[in-house]
């Protein structure tokens, strides 16, 4: 099992989708697979024991694209934080 499924399996048992993800080619496949719902943009491609990188200005752009394509499908997730749990937020 990846780190991806793991942190997402983790993450899911405390009520927060994993939306987006960045990274390997066979990587993004493995999410897609997991988690039909979830935005996913190939970086680079493994080939043997070498990776193939995308151009870095055009990934860019497609990590900012589907970033903002993941979180437009997504419904807010109201967050209930006891503040006195960090003594800096207090200060006034």
């Amino acid at each position: 099992m990846s780190e991806f499924r793991v942190n997402s399996l983790t993450a899911r048992n405390e009520g927060v989708p994993t939306v987006f993800l960045s990274g390997d080619e066979n990587l993004c496949e493995e999410a897609s697979e997991a988690e039909p719902e979830i935005v996913t943009v190939a970086t680079h491609r493994g080939i043997g024991d070498s990776t193939i990188g995308l151009n870095p200005t055009e990934v860019i752009q497609k990590i900012g694209d589907g970033v903002q394509r993941a979180l437009a499908r997504v419904e807010p997730i109201p967050i209930a934080m006891d503040l006195s749990d960090f003594p800096c937020f207090l200060m006034t």
